[in-house]
This record gives C-alpha cells, structure tokens and sequence, in this order.
C-alpha cells in the first residue's frame, strides 16, 4: 500500500519532518530481518510509522504492512522522540502524553542517552559464549592515559549524595582501620552493656585477632550501626560458632 497514507502528517513541524526523512531512509534502504549467522546481519527493530497507541486502526502490521519500518536501535529511539516533540509543538497533549509515556519507558526515567540505548541492545544479542570471549579478550588489557583520564574526569563531573559521601567516608576510615594503619581515627569496642572493652589505634584487625574477637561481625557493626548478632539467624550463628558471649557487642570510630 502506498507510503502516502502517512506522508504529510509530520510535515507541520521542523521535529516531524526530521522523522519523515528517517523513515524515508529507512524504506529506501529496503531493509530485511537476516540472522545472526548472516555476514550481513544489522540489528533492527520494528517501528510503527503512525503510533499504535494513537492510529489504533493500523497497528496490525500483518494487515497493514505500509506502517511498519525497520530501524536500529538508535533510530528507534530518537525516532520516538521526535515523535514526542512534534506532537508537544502542535498541542496535542493527548498525543504527546501517550508519546512522553513511551520515551519515557524506553530512557527508564532519563537513565538511557540513544546511544546507550543501542549499545544495551546490541548487547543483549550477544550470546552467552560471545561475551565470555569479550570479556576474555579484555581481561589483562591496560588502560591507556587517556581512557584513564577520561574516567578520572567522568568521576569528578558526578555529585555524590551526603549519604554515598558518608558511607564513602566510613568505608575509608574502616579500610585504615583494617589495615593497621597507625594514622587511622580512634575505635573503641564495647560489650552489650555500652563498656568500652578495648581501644584501638590503627591496630583494630590485630586486637580482634589477638583477643578471639569476632572481627568482620565488628566491623559491620561500624559501617551500619548496629549491634553484634541482633537477628535470631545470627544468634543461631554465634551459638554455633561459639561467640556467644559478643552478643550484643559493637565497635565504634570516636
């Protein structure tokens, strides 16, 4: 059937005519869905022309063949946006609404960029032993000073949230701690009653050890403020494990 039922739709606007002129491209190319084991295999994706959502009547593509268009992922995504922004300019809010929705549902609330959207669809076409040999062939591989750099200043680009810069923070001071790091902050250990039991300098992991006291349990205790073996499963475990006199227990940077 001829392309014409939906030519001239999207013209009305600078967003729709940039659409237009994907899809014609697209359709010029005569595209086929091949294999994976075709040499010349793309991936592709079924498009609507018109959306489903809003042309109801012609969203069977098996009867109406004119509506359908292969695109690539990266196609697909802008191609809804563009689809988005025309109807946004033209004040079709019922039409826009249904079109927000599907952006929306395709970025995962703004998490997905069109590139990333076609790179996490490009890789899920990977099999599984094609990313065991990725992964194989990038293992041992150094990064070059200017990969590093870039993720040096991608890092430095991201606000951290109080919360992440605290437990950043907690995570530092405890892996000082761990390490017997002389210049690490005071830590006291306490029993169940509140009584500090020992006091520690930078030799935290070498005073557990030297007094059979539960050291990863202590730890944790720190990073989420909690107590030794509060939980009926880790009770069980101090029983069995014989710590049940730490029950109770904690640690505590000061």
């Amino acid at each position: 059937m001829s392309t014409s039922l939906w030519q001239g739709k999207f013209n009305n606007t600078h967003y729709g005519r940039i659409y237009t002129k994907i899809i014609e491209g697209s359709i010029k190319n005569i595209r086929k869905k091949l294999p994976k084991s075709n040499s010349n295999y793309v991936y592709y994706e079924f498009h609507h022309i018109l959306p489903k959502s809003i042309y109801t009547s012609s969203a069977n593509l098996k009867i109406h063949t004119w509506n359908g268009v292969l695109l690539t992922a990266r196609e697909h995504f802008i191609c809804h946006v563009l689809l988005m922004k025309h109807y946004i300019k033209i004040g079709y809010k019922g039409h826009s609404y249904k079109m927000t929705r599907a952006v929306t549902a395709m970025t995962l609330n703004g998490k997905y960029t069109s590139r990333l959207y076609e790179k996490l669809k490009l890789n899920i076409q990977h099999s599984e032993i094609t990313k065991e040999k990725i992964s194989a062939a990038h293992k041992g591989k150094k990064l070059s000073e200017s990969h590093k750099l870039n993720i040096s200043k991608c890092r430095l680009g991201k606000k951290l949230s109080a919360t992440h810069k605290e437990k950043l923070s907690v995570k530092s001071k405890i892996n000082q701690i761990g390490s017997g790091n002389s210049s690490a902050k005071k830590i006291n250990i306490y029993n169940k009653f509140g009584e500090i039991k020992f006091e520690c300098y930078g030799n935290f992991k070498e005073i557990c050890k030297l007094n059979s006291l539960p050291f990863e349990p202590l730890r944790y205790s720190i990073t989420n403020n909690t107590t030794l073996y509060s939980t009926q499963r880790t009770k069980t475990r101090a029983i069995n494990s014989g710590k049940l006199e730490f029950i109770g227990w904690y640690a505590k940077i000061v």
